[in-house]
């Protein structure tokens, strides 16, 4: 019983902040400095805006070279970030977008590892995760 009270709780909590993010948190905009992986693709450093599409369940990224819509899962913190940010986990010189973080919520979205990132990870390559400012435009 109390378990399934606790997971009541949490599962409202994750609808609540979902509902929360995709109302309060319209495009918001990033300086990558590096090339990066995301969704299968491979996006050139530059200026990105991104934001939860809530009638798609994803996260639009757009650059000035097109954009893609990437497929995340809901993460909760134990605590809510200061600061909105891209996290980045890196191997070598290779970089992949693997969670967004919006300041002042507990949910973020973290991407799935594709299959070349997990063989790297697997080699034992992986540096500290790199963290991009995200801000209003």
């Amino acid at each position: 019983m109390k378990s399934r009270m606790i997971a009541m709780l949490s599962t409202f909590t994750l609808l609540t902040a979902a509902a929360a993010l995709a109302q309060d948190h319209g495009w918001m905009k990033a300086t990558i400095p590096f090339e990066f992986h995301a969704g299968g693709k491979v996006l050139p450093a530059g200026v990105y805006n991104v934001r939860y599409e809530s009638g798609m369940g994803a996260m639009s990224i757009r650059g000035v070279n097109g954009g893609l819509f990437l497929r995340a899962n809901p993460h909760e913190s134990k605590k809510a970030p200061e600061r909105s940010s891209l996290v980045f986990n890196q191997y070598n010189q290779t970089y992949f977008l693997s969670e967004i973080k919006t300041a002042g919520v507990v949910l973020g979205w973290q991407l799935s590892k594709p299959k070349v990132e997990r063989e790297l990870a697997l080699n034992g390559a992986q540096a500290p995760p790199v963290e991009v400012a995200l801000t209003r435009p």
